[in-house]
């Protein structure tokens, strides 16, 4: 058996969050020394951690602290810390997002690498699928969207130029939407307005929409932590690209709320406009919007007309196969807990 400092030490940021917590309930069995770089500790992290070799780092990656020592000795990271979005952001919401997202990382990075520590082997960056997106959000900061994956975009590029300049492997992931249980963003809304009923969408139901379960998500995370040196680069021919992570089906709206429906046990929602009738509400919704705050509306509107398809090709050719089909992945949602 391996002897504790034989095992590498696998910094986590971000850990207390959705994504984070499945991530480490997959841990039990995995051959690592964790820390977790935490802005607080609390009693419900620690009793996550029990069983596990893992130690609690608090900090803030936006300020300077011990913090910064502490996390010296890491060889693989997988950073999932990050400042979301809402539907306004006013210019403190957006600093923040930019200290965090961006200036954030950056401190990470160096102090993961500068001074010729040396030991970071490789660093997983959750980022977002909307970053291939953003250009189609407007043209301004005042858009939320915008910001948001202008931030995860601009974080790409610095960990692009530090894994350059210091030689690590790097592995950018951008997630579709992701669904699980325990996600209180807008694809568990979803989930929890259909299982109450509560749910009734808008046009034909022909929309495609490309999600990810969590499970994909960190099955994908292990499988370039698993990854040997230089591997998960390509081929040593220099960087790879940036790998969409989603379920392997890209479902419609109507298939979509169907197997929601059928996992909550409860009747599939009904559509209450056509698609030239929603069209037409879009229409109306934007043209109030001048006079009306009525973000929330249009953007649900538009959500609903706009297909999003992002199949994760790439990722299928370096042999990773999401192991969740979309329906187990639904069930599993509802039968681990609340969606």
């Amino acid at each position: 058996m391996d002897s504790p400092m034989e095992k590498p030490v696998l910094l986590l940021t971000g850990a207390t969050g959705f994504i984070g917590s499945h991530l480490l309930a997959s841990l039990p069995g995995k051959n690592y020394r964790l820390k977790i770089l935490t802005r607080q500790r609390t009693p419900e992290l620690e009793k996550k951690l029990e069983g596990l070799d893992a130690q609690i780092v608090e900090g803030d990656i936006t300020l300077t602290g011990p913090w910064q020592e502490q996390i010296a000795d890491a060889e693989l990271v997988v950073h999932m810390a990050v400042f979301h979005h809402a539907y306004r952001l006013n210019r403190a919401e957006l600093e923040m997002m930019e200290n965090v997202n961006i200036a954030g990382l950056g401190s990470l990075l160096a102090h993961l690498c500068g001074r010729g520590r040396g030991k970071l082997r490789k660093f997983i960056l959750l980022s977002s699928i909307k970053v291939t997106e953003w250009e189609t959000f407007g043209n301004g900061s005042e858009d939320p969207h915008w910001s948001y994956a202008l931030t995860k975009k601009t974080a790409e590029e610095v960990l692009d130029a530090m894994a350059k300049k210091w030689n690590f492997d790097r592995v950018i992931l951008r997630p579709t939407p992701v669904y699980g249980a325990g996600n209180v963003a807008n694809t568990g809304r979803l989930f929890r307005a259909i299982a109450s009923r509560r749910f009734t969408f808008i046009g034909d139901g022909s929309q495609r929409k490309s999600l990810c379960y969590v499970g994909n998500l960190v099955a994908a995370i292990h499988f370039f932590l698993e990854q040997p040196p230089r591997e998960s680069q390509g081929a040593m021919n220099g960087p790879m690209a940036p790998l969409t992570v989603s379920d392997a089906e890209t479902l419609d709206m109507r298939t979509l709320c169907s197997l929601i429906a059928e996992a909550a046990e409860v009747p599939p929602p009904r559509p209450i406009l056509n698609n030239a009738q929603a069209r037409l509400a879009l229409s109306l919704a934007k043209c109030a919007g001048w006079v009306l705050p009525l973000p929330t509306a249009v953007r649900s509107l538009e959500a609903w007309l706009t297909e999003s398809v992002h199949t994760p090709d790439a990722l299928l050719r370096l042999g990773f196969v999401p192991p969740f089909p979309a329906r187990q992945a639904i069930q599993k949602t509802f039968s681990s807990g609340s969606p």
